[in-house]
C-alpha cells in the first residue's frame, strides 16, 4: 500500500482481510475494529491505538510498534516476528499461539496478558513486565528477559533453555516443569516460586533468592548456585549431583531424600536444614557452618565426603555405617 495515513480515525468499519503493508499510520486510532487477518508487515504504527480490537491472524512482521497501545486486543495466531515492540502496552491482551521470534519487545507491558503456547524464541524482553501474565507452555528460549518483572507469572512447562535471566524478578511465580536448562540465572529473585519438578540442569544461579522456593524434584544437576539464598527452601528429592553450593544459604531448608552427591558445599550454611535420607557421597563439605551431628544422623550416606575433622570423627564414632559404600 505504502500510503501515508498518519493519525487516520477509523470507526466502526470491518477491514477483515486487508493489506496496509508498508503503509505509514503512526498515531491511527484502530481501536475496537474488526482486524481479522489484516496484513500490516513492515508498516509504521507508532503510538498507534488498537485497543480492544480483533486482530487475530494478523499479520505485523517487521512492523515499527513503539508505543502502540493493545490493551486487551484479541491477537490469537498473530505474527509479529522481527516487529518492534519496544514500550507498546499489551496489558490483558490475548496472545494465544502468537509468534513473536526475534521481536524487540524492550520496556513492553504485557501485564495480564495470556501468551499460552506463544512463540518468544529470541526476543528481546529486557525490562518487560509480564506480572500476572500467562506463559503457560510459552517457548521463550534464548530469549534476553534481563531485568523482566515476573512477579505471579504462570509459566508451567514453559521452555527457557538458554534464556538470559539475570537480575529478572519471578517472585511467587509458577515454573512447574519449566525447562531452564543452560539459562542465565544470576541474581534472579524467585522467592515463594513454585518450580516443581523444574528442569535446571547448568543453569547459572550465582547469588540468585530461592528464598522459600517450593523446589520439590527439581533437577539442578552441574548447576551453579554459589552464594545462592536457599532459607527455607523446599528441596524434598530434589537432584543436586555436582551441584555448586559454594557459600550458600540453606538454613532451614527442607533436603529431605535429595541425592547432592559430588556436590561442592564448601562454607555453605545449613543451620537447622533438614538432611533426612539426603545422599552426600563425594561431597566437598569442608567449612560448612551450622552443620551438626544430631543432623548428620538422619543422613542416608555420606561414602567417600570430604568432611572438617571434628564432624568426620563424631560420624566414624557414632554412625560408622553412613561413611560405607551402600
Amino acid at each position: 500500500m505504502n500510503a501515508d495515513l498518519r493519525s487516520l480515525i477509523l470507526q466502526n468499519l470491518v477491514l477483515r482481510q486487508s493489506d496496509f503493508k508498508g503503509a505509514q499510520l503512526d498515531g491511527a486510532d484502530l481501536s475496537a475494529l474488526d482486524l481479522f487477518e489484516i496484513d500490516f508487515s513492515e508498516t509504521r504504527l507508532t503510538q498507534a491505538d488498537f485497543r480492544g480490537a480483533d486482530l487475530t491472524g494478523a499479520d505485523f512482521r517487521k512492523a515499527d510498534l513503539r508505543g502502540a497501545d493493545f490493551t486487551g486486543a484479541n491477537l490469537q495466531d498473530t505474527q509479529f516476528n522481527n516487529a518492534d515492540l519496544q514500550e507498546a502496552v499489551l496489558r490483558e491482551a490475548d496472545l494465544l499461539e502468537a509468534d513473536l521470534r526475534d521481536a524487540l519487545c524492550w520496556k513492553a507491558d504485557f501485564q495480564e496478558a495470556d501468551l499460552w503456547r506463544a512463540d518468544l524464541r529470541r526476543a528481546v524482553l529486557m525490562e518487560v513486565d509480564f506480572s500476572g501474565a500467562n506463559l503457560m507452555e510459552t517457548d521463550l528460549r534464548e530469549t534476553n528477559l534481563q531485568q523482566a518483572n515476573l512477579t505471579g507469572a504462570r509459566l508451567p512447562e514453559a521452555n527457557l533453555s538458554a534464556a538470559r535471566l539475570s537480575n529478572a524478578c519471578l517472585f511467587r511465580a509458577d515454573l512447574t516443569e519449566a525447562i531452564l536448562g543452560g539459562a542465565d540465572l544470576k541474581g534472579v529473585l524467585l522467592d515463594r516460586a513454585r518450580m516443581q519438578e523444574a528442569d535446571l540442569r547448568g543453569a547459572d544461579l550465582q547469588g540468585a533468592s530461592l528464598r522459600e522456593a517450593d523446589l520439590w524434584r527439581a533437577d539442578f544437576g552441574e548447576a551453579d548456585l554459589q552464594g545462592a539464598d536457599l532459607r527455607q527452601a523446599v528441596l524434598m528429592d530434589a537432584e543436586l549431583r555436582q551441584t555448586v553450593l559454594w557459600k550458600a544459604d540453606l538454613t532451614g531448608a527442607d533436603l529431605t531424600g535429595a541425592d547432592l552427591s559430588h556436590a561442592v558445599l564448601r562454607d555453605a550454611k545449613l543451620h537447622r536444614a533438614d538432611l533426612s535420607r539426603t545422599v552426600l557421597n563425594g561431597a566437598q563439605m569442608e567449612g560448612v557452618k551450622g552443620l551438626r551431628f544430631r543432623q548428620m544422623v538422619q543422613v542416608r550416606s555420606l561414602y567417600r565426603a570430604v568432611l572438617d575433622p571434628r564432624l568426620l570423627n563424631q560420624i566414624r564414632n557414632g554412625c560408622p555405617h553412613l561413611l560405607e559404600k551402600e
